[in-house]
């Protein structure tokens, strides 16, 4: 299945360097047969060139998103939720006690994304959610520089979106 990038936005936090969000929405060119996360982790749409860097002479492969191995996914670490599920998940991220300035950049991160998929027309109720902080330490990268990490992959009949918030 073919896909191409319809639509690039990256938003950093430039004020304060408390985070930053990507969002990637690909068309293509037929409706999409599975919305199972499985299958759209196979589409190979995590493997994003922001996050192929290199640490300390140490190249991290493409195999890698944010901090986590792709290899080491699977579909229990996505939560799927319609638009109500997806809010719940976000807010209890939120709720936890350890968050500093950068929830409010997170907010103001959230904020400008559903804007942006507004103005892209992308309304959909199909939604996967992952949270570094809710996952076990086995599918993390060893060089661990994420203060926070989340990835929503949003499914709208032949459109994904793949939205990444984080700093590092």
């Amino acid at each position: 299945m073919k896909f191409t990038l319809e639509s690039h936005k990256w938003i950093v936090d430039d004020k304060n360097h408390l985070g930053f969000v990507g969002v990637n929405i690909y068309e293509c060119e037929k409706t999409l047969p599975s919305y199972e996360i499985k299958d759209l982790i196979d589409l190979g749409l995590l493997i994003d060139d922001h996050f192929a860097r290199e640490i300390d002479s140490k190249a991290i492969p493409t195999s890698v998103y944010g901090p986590l191995e792709l290899e080491e996914l699977d579909s229990t670490d996505f939560i799927k939720c319609d638009n109500a599920k997806l809010e719940e998940c976000y807010t209890k991220y939120w709720s936890d006690n350890n968050w500093g300035k950068d929830l409010e950049v997170f907010k103001k991160h959230k904020f400008n994304v559903d804007e942006y998929l507004s103005q892209c027309d992308f309304h959909t109720d199909n939604h996967f959610f992952l949270c570094l902080d809710w996952l076990s330490e086995s599918n993390h990268v060893q060089l661990n520089f994420f203060a926070y990490f989340v990835c929503v992959i949003s499914v709208l009949e032949n459109k994904i979106a793949v939205i990444t918030y984080g700093e590092d």
